[in-house]
């Protein structure tokens, strides 16, 4: 049997920039849910403004990304996100 009453959370402590300790208790599953449904909303949104700023003349639709394979979704974020580092690095390139 796993007895959830005797499971103990770790509190998460937390220096704040004033030098106070904060004891943070850790999220719940549904507040874990909301932030990565907000994060993924806005990755999605940022990857179509970017897939948009194409010279050929394609229009994207937030259904194209939905249509990605998590894979294929993934492969076009790291890409952007590498060549963006490259430019950041190298900018003469």
């Amino acid at each position: 049997m796993i007895d959830l009453f005797n499971v103990k959370e770790s509190i998460i402590q937390l220096k704040w920039i004033d030098g106070n300790l904060i004891m943070v208790q850790p999220p719940t599953m549904k507040l874990i849910t909301q932030i990565t449904t907000k994060e993924v909303e806005a990755q999605k949104n940022a990857l179509l403004q970017m897939l948009n700023r194409n010279t050929s003349a394609r229009k994207f639709t937030m259904q194209d990304i939905n249509d990605l394979s998590i894979q294929q979704y993934k492969a076009v974020i790291e890409g952007l996100a590498k060549h963006s580092a490259e430019v950041e690095n190298h900018p003469n390139v």
